[in-house]
């Protein structure tokens, strides 16, 4: 099954809290943006933690403490096929792509590009001045293993719209630039998660089948 085959139902943050285990939602907010001109962001927290109701994986938000733009996480398992590959060489099909091969039915979809390879849980912060919030870890809940790998992306690259800046403040012309805001970031953490089912599910397939050099399988037109 290729990427775009995936069907998602829409997630929403306003709705979320009706589909996932209260325990396992939590957000909040700790940057102060009285400095900031107004935008969505005033009505948005600044964190979120939960578990995709499809997959059940950890996925986190972030917004970047002094830009203002939103980070998204997925939590791998230690074992995923994605832990220790290229970050930019994924596939959904659980093996990493040769070179650059953005048009490869098998790589992974996501927004702009990973900029956060797997990772473990950050140390809570000591002599910097972070907020505690400001790490990508988790909770872990009940029976949930607090060995993970974390994966995401970002929203602060040209042509999307940093919070703290005034339009044409900027050499990215923010004027008409557009804001990515808490429903369409943690619906590409959705994504990400579904993806990485996704490629955890082939490699499994694949064993079963008696590879054990998680090699991928014959793909028409892909050389």
């Amino acid at each position: 099954m290729e990427t775009q085959d995936l069907m998602l139902e829409p997630l929403k943050f306003g709705d979320l809290c009706g589909r996932v285990d209260a325990k396992s939602l939590s957000w909040g907010t700790f940057i102060d943006k009285s400095k900031w001109p107004r935008g969505a962001w005033d009505d948005e927290p600044d964190r979120i933690e939960w578990r995709d109701p499809k997959t059940g994986m950890p996925c986190l938000m972030l917004r970047h403490p002094r830009h203002g733009h939103w980070c998204g996480y997925t939590a791998l398992p230690a074992d995923h096929p994605w832990v220790g590959q290229n970050m930019y060489r994924l596939a959904t099909d659980g093996t990493e792509l040769d070179g650059d091969s953005w048009d490869d039915p098998r790589a992974l979809k996501i927004h702009g590009e990973i900029t956060a390879g797997a990772s473990r849980c950050q140390p809570e912060p000591q002599e910097d001045d972070r907020h505690p919030w400001h790490r990508v870890c988790h909770t872990p809940q009940p029976g949930e293993s607090d060995d993970v790998r974390w994966i995401g992306f970002d929203c602060g690259h040209g042509g999307y719209h940093d919070p703290d800046l005034e339009p044409g403040n900027d050499p990215y012309d923010h004027e008409r630039a557009t804001y990515r805001d808490v429903d369409y970031v943690m619906n590409w953490c959705a994504r990400l998660a579904a993806q990485a089912q996704q490629a955890a599910e082939a490699v499994a397939a694949r064993q079963a089948n008696g590879d054990t050099e998680n090699r991928p399988e014959e793909t028409p037109g892909v050389s």
